[in-house]
């Protein structure tokens, strides 16, 4: 059971029948003073620190040449204590500090001001707590064209966001973001366009999953607003504007996080930069995931005493009024309770009961859950989803998380995605029973494929052995083995046919259809359709048959699963050895961009991958040694990145791989002819556990 807490979600999406102000409210700090600016808080440990104009002390002023105060770097221990006088750092630098970040230590901060190499231009700049002392500045990133400034570190603080108005930007000021090497910022990649626009953009900031910034995009394009995007699989998606209150028609920027979870931000709103607390009327909710509820059962009776003979034969009451004859009965409940099932023996001439053969007390229980009634894969973008079923209450709101940054309010949702993948939408219904507040919260996972994607056959690359399958089972259990997907199969043949053929037509309106083979018989198999069970099909059964394909039928494919305790040395050796015989993937001179003659080899690996959903792949890319040591190392890791991008579109989660780029360190041959050298711009794989 996941155990959320809901945050700045809030914020994200369009919300239906909902008043955000219900939700939550923003209010000044009580430190921020009203004669100065404080801005761009950022929240470590139990500190807090900030950008500010105001004196360091009643007795010292610092202030530059226009006798003005010098912004700097301030601390405070609590941040909503409107008695603590902050503590002025004491950075060695006698202009003015702007917006900046700190380690997780507090000892390592990258700052904004002006440049000293290159006046009239923003720096960034670096400076390093050592014994206490903060050491002289170093400029890390400054030129004489152009600016750099709002420094913010990724969540490892390996990689650092800034901002900057540089040649290759999309227009005005831009984000990016580069690897924090040797006090140097190296491997510099624009964050692109679904982030970065014509306007300037200013103060990310990352959180979990989310990247936050501020853009002058909306609106007049004058005044900052906060947004945010959902960073999936190392992607930037669609950017969302925060509404009001955290919006207003003024500037409103740099958003943070204090460890505790709560989030504060900068606003212009009262006449001068202020800090404000983002505060939630929004109850703790704990998540379960959904679970179908089975009310479909096939019934036997292996102990019968009596053959069924030319006077006697069985019957199978099922205790709803539903009766059914022989040993053998397959019966659906149309709903929860205690039902008294008997198989009696009865007369065929008189049709009696003779006997009680057996009797069973049999229990349906719905989950404590909401009913989350949705197919496991989608095909278009744009779902229609409604819950018909709620817990009564005196009131109750609901709530959708959609997995992708987007949130809704109310019985009915249309959302559409915009990128494939697998998303996790979760439901909360908050309700009041006797002046009481309950919740609950129900989760559920999600495939967007799109329709137009050609669809790729994959021949089985390698199966254990059945004996090797065999002694695996001796130590596992049959769930631990074995997971059942039920589809629904359009047409079988030993004669491949294209997804295009006109056979088709009509269904490939309404469903991607997926082509397989199955080496152990030589067969073609198409279907619609891919769920966890069997009556979830049923509306895609419904719909393929009323279009004329009268053979469709429900079929269920089992995938062989290993656990990782029993991913022994001889299974590690027994993949590598399957690993290795894929060929090998061979890019072009300088470029990541995959080969479309690989993309059979890669389909091959995926559906290898697959059968093994416990193990890791390191994924190794290599270069030739033609060009800067330093941007081979760079191109090997974009080779990596490109072949795992490749298999996570096969629905392979990208935690699954370990990326590596060697650039030129590792040859396998001397790159002493066009040929030697096409052999070292190579991909590798190995399993790791």
């Amino acid at each position: 059971m996941e155990r959320i807490l809901f945050s700045i979600f809030l914020f994200i999406g369009i919300y239906s029948n909902a008043q955000l102000s219900d939700l939550y409210k923003v209010s000044k700090v009580a430190m921020s003073d009203n004669d100065f600016s404080e801005y761009n808080v950022q929240l470590v440990n139990d500190n807090a620190y900030f950008i500010s104009n105001r004196n360091a002390s009643q007795i010292t002023k610092i202030t530059d040449m226009q006798n003005q105060e010098l912004y700097g770097i301030f601390l405070v221990s609590n941040i909503n204590a409107a008695l603590k006088t902050p503590t002025r750092l004491p950075i060695k630098l006698d202009r003015h500090i702007g917006s900046f970040c700190i380690s997780k230590d507090e000892n390592n901060i990258f700052f904004t001001s002006e440049s000293l190499s290159y006046p009239g231009k923003f720096a960034i700049y670096n400076t390093i707590k050592e014994k206490s002392e903060w050491s002289k500045p170093k400029e890390v990133l400054s030129n004489q064209n152009f600016n750099y400034l709002d420094p913010n570190f990724s969540i490892s603080e390996d990689s650092l966001f800034f901002v900057s108005d540089a040649n290759g930007g999309l227009g005005g000021l831009d984000i990016y973001i580069g690897k924090v090497s040797n006090k140097s910022i190296v491997s510099i990649a624009n964050l692109g366009e679904n982030i970065n626009t014509i306007y300037d953009e200013r103060y990310p900031s990352f959180s979990e999953n989310l990247l936050f910034y501020s853009s002058k995009k909306s609106g007049n394009h004058q005044n900052l607003d906060i947004f945010s995007s959902l960073i999936k699989e190392g992607k930037a998606m669609t950017a969302f504007k925060l509404p009001y209150p955290v919006n207003s028609e003024f500037d409103d920027f740099a958003l943070s996080r204090s460890k505790d979870g709560k989030w504060y931000f900068t606003s212009a709103r009262n006449g001068s930069d202020d800090i404000y607390e983002i505060n939630y009327n929004f109850p703790v909710t704990e998540y379960s995931n959904f679970k179908p509820v089975e009310r479909c059962f096939e019934f036997y009776e292996t102990n019968a005493d009596f053959e069924d003979t030319t006077l006697f034969t069985f019957q199978w009451n099922m205790g709803d009024g539903t009766k059914y004859w022989g040993l053998e009965a397959k019966h659906c409940f149309a709903d929860s309770g205690l039902y008294i099932v008997d198989l009696n023996v009865v007369d065929k001439q008189s049709k009696e009961v003779f006997y009680n053969q057996a009797s069973y007390e049999f229990l349906i229980e719905d989950a404590y859950q909401l009913p989350l009634v949705f197919p496991d894969t989608v095909n278009q973008g744009m779902i229609k989803l409604k819950l018909e079923k709620v817990f009564e209450a005196d009131s109750s709101k609901i709530y959708w998380d959609m997995g992708d940054g987007n949130l809704y309010a109310g019985l009915d949702v249309e959302h559409n995605y915009s990128t494939e993948g697998e998303y996790v939408i979760k439901v909360n219904q908050n309700y009041y029973n006797n002046g009481q507040m309950f919740a609950i919260g129900t989760s559920k996972n999600i495939i967007y494929k799109k329709m137009n994607d050609s669809s790729q056959t994959s021949k089985l690359l390698y199966a254990p052995s059945e004996n090797y399958l065999n002694n695996i089972k001796e130590t596992l259990t049959q769930d631990d083995i074995t997971k059942i997907k039920y589809l629904l199969e359009v047409i079988s043949s030993t004669e491949e046919i294209d997804v295009s053929d006109e056979y088709f037509e009509k269904l490939s309106e309404y469903y991607l259809i997926e082509k397989h083979y199955d080496s152990r018989n030589e067969k073609y198999s198409y279907t619609v359709g891919n769920e966890n069970s069997a009556t979830a099909l049923y509306d895609v059964y419904s719909k393929t048959k009323s279009l004329g394909y009268q053979d469709a039928k429900v079929v269920d494919k089992k995938f062989i699963v290993l656990t990782l305790q029993d991913l022994d040395t001889v299974q590690a050796a027994t993949l590598e050895y399957a690993l290795i015989k894929i060929p090998e993937i061979l890019f072009a001179s300088n470029s990541y961009k995959i080969p479309e003659s690989s993309f059979n080899n890669l389909n091959l690996l995926a559906d290898f991958i697959k059968r093994f959903p416990e193990i890791k792949i390191e994924i190794s890319a290599h270069t030739d040694n033609v060009g800067r040591e330093d941007k081979n190392l760079i191109l090997s890791e974009l080779r990596a990145q490109a072949i795992a991008d490749y298999l996570n579109k096969q629905f392979i989660n990208l935690s699954r791989f370990i990326v590596k780029g060697f650039g030129d360190s590792k040859p396998i041959v001397a790159n002493d002819s066009d040929e030697n050298k096409s052999m070292n711009r190579r991909v590798e794989f190995r399993v790791t556990k």
